[in-house]
């Protein structure tokens, strides 16, 4: 560390405030317009806000002003409702997006008292190293939800270096954050094409549809057809290869040109309506003792719900269960408790603990095919369960699940296309793991001096 790292106390360089108590009667789910009243729930564990993935509640009534907060702010969560602490004192930035957001309760707005002194990039990471978090643990109240204060953030003392080193730390941990912020969204991207074809095909039959259109019309069903899953003209069909055009037409080929009724209301003629199981075996999660849980990485990972959207198991076991499931990166994993989404693990191997189950594709078909048979059934579920505290997903629920099963030749036309860019998803968050994993690493070294960036950068 260089001389010129000066013990600091947070309080000489930030005022963190508290938010308003945003009044419940006019916080609203489900409207598209309107302030967005910024929640615990919309924290990401390692980081960050995750608004897309999360529940966006919005205010509907009056307010003062002052709440409203400025895009690259930087917020501070103050209540945790696990004992272990793990959201308690996380640091999320207001998303530059248009969109306006509220200081709610519970949240604590960093003021930066002279920008001269401090860099706020340089505060964010601070924010999520290890050491304040643990000053935040050991100084919380409280035994199941654990509270901090604006006071005892600020009490947080540490080694404040120049603000060019700090620019240059912000700036070199900001990069790896952008890089896995752009890995996840070519995910997202690479997961809209699949989906826009898993649902032209699948959903709304378009091919099938477009046929039976060409044959009222009096034109040709296989064009109309080809035209639906290729989404050019006519015209444009007679520009393209032979090889293409050949592999168009077999494809299209394969869909009917009629919709008959079944207990999903209309389908293709010649498809069925089939168990969940005809395509996939769903393995459930072992009991693994939580006494032999550990945080000092002996043993093997082991996914807990609160594991699944961060793809980063947050503890350890060296139990060895009979009934235990190695999860391995490429698993279609949900979690059966509170929400019910499907995740594609990006993360490392690991066991796969109670509450948390793994629909695993059958042979014939694709974890692309099967994730998007049933997240709107567990869509479904989540929006009907009704619970006292905690939703929960069963077995039985699942026995229920269904999907409308096309001829294998289709699906394996669909697989060969939704595949190659599933792989491409899995080696994206591996990489965003492994970057994430370096960034971790490096955190305490560049915060403590270990690594000094001017020496580096002369």
């Amino acid at each position: 560390m260089s001389s010129d790292w000066n013990k600091t106390r947070l309080s000489e360089l930030i005022e963190v405030k508290h938010g308003w108590a945003f009044k419940g009667e006019y916080i609203v789910e489900g409207l598209s317009k309107g302030p967005i009243v910024v929640a615990i729930g919309n924290f990401d564990y390692s980081g960050g806000f995750r608004f897309d993935y999360t529940r966006i509640k919005r205010y509907a009534g009056v307010y003062p002003k002052e709440y409203e907060l400025n895009a690259e702010e930087i917020l501070l969560a103050m209540t945790c409702q696990t004992a272990g602490g793990e959201i308690l004192g996380i640091p999320g930035r207001i998303p530059n997006d248009g969109k306006l957001y509220l200081h709610n309760q519970r949240l604590g707005r960093v003021i930066i008292k002279d920008k001269n002194l401090v860099d706020d990039e340089f505060l964010y990471w601070l924010f999520i190293s290890k050491n304040f978090k643990n000053h935040l643990f050991n100084t919380a109240t409280g035994t199941k939800i654990l509270h901090t204060s604006p006071e005892r953030i600020t009490s947080y003392e540490f080694y404040l270096p120049c603000i060019n080193e700090q620019r240059l730390i912000g700036q070199l941990l900001k990069c790896f954050a952008n890089k896995i912020t752009s890995n996840c969204q070519a995910n997202q991207t690479l997961e809209e094409i699949t989906q826009a074809i898993f649902k032209s095909w699948f959903v709304d039959f378009e091919p099938v549809k477009a046929k039976i259109d060409a044959k009222a019309n009096g034109q040709e069903p296989e064009r109309a057809a080809m035209c639906a899953i290729s989404g050019k003209s006519d015209d444009e069909l007679d520009r393209l290869s032979t090889d293409q055009f050949s592999q168009l037409h077999a494809t299209a080929s394969l869909f009917p040109d009629e919709l008959i009724d079944s207990e999903q209301g209309l389908i293709p003629k010649g498809w069925e309506r089939t168990s969940i199981y005809t395509i996939c075996d769903v393995i459930y999660g072992a009991p693994f003792k939580s006494k032999l849980f550990n945080n000092e990485n002996i043993g093997v990972p082991l996914i807990r719900i609160r594991d699944l959207k961060n793809e980063v198991p947050g503890v350890y076991t060296d139990e060895i269960h009979s009934k235990g499931y190695m999860v391995t990166p490429g698993d279609l994993l949900v979690g059966m408790d509170g929400e019910f989404r499907p995740y594609l693990w990006g993360g490392e191997n690991a066991w796969l603990n109670q509450r948390v189950c793994c629909f695993k594709a059958k042979e014939q078909y694709s974890t692309a095919f099967l994730i998007f048979t049933i997240s709107p059934q567990l869509a479904h579920i989540e929006a009907t369960e009704t619970a006292t505290t905690v939703i929960h997903l069963g077995k039985g629920d699942i026995d229920c699940f269904h999907c409308i099963l096309p001829p294998v030749a289709l699906i394996s036309i669909f697989n060969n296309l939704a595949n190659s860019l599933f792989e491409e998803i899995v080696v994206l968050k591996r990489e965003s793991t492994s970057l994430a994993q370096l960034r971790d690493a490096l955190l305490p070294k560049l915060l403590s001096g270990e690594i000094d960036l001017q020496q580096m950068a002369v």
